[in-house]
């Protein structure tokens, strides 16, 4: 499996923290809820 989260946490610059996050939700196809900003970004551009 390609790792988005990883791709987008590194244009997004997310802490690895909030890369963990994206990838588990993304994984568990569970929905995200965020006030970060940057966080928000990163999933925007994860998700096709």
């Amino acid at each position: 499996m390609v790792r988005i989260a990883e791709v987008a946490a590194q244009q997004c610059q997310l802490t690895s923290y909030d890369a963990v996050y994206l990838e588990l939700a993304m994984r568990k196809k569970a929905p995200l809820r965020t006030l970060d900003g940057a966080l928000l970004k990163a999933a925007k551009a994860a998700l096709p």
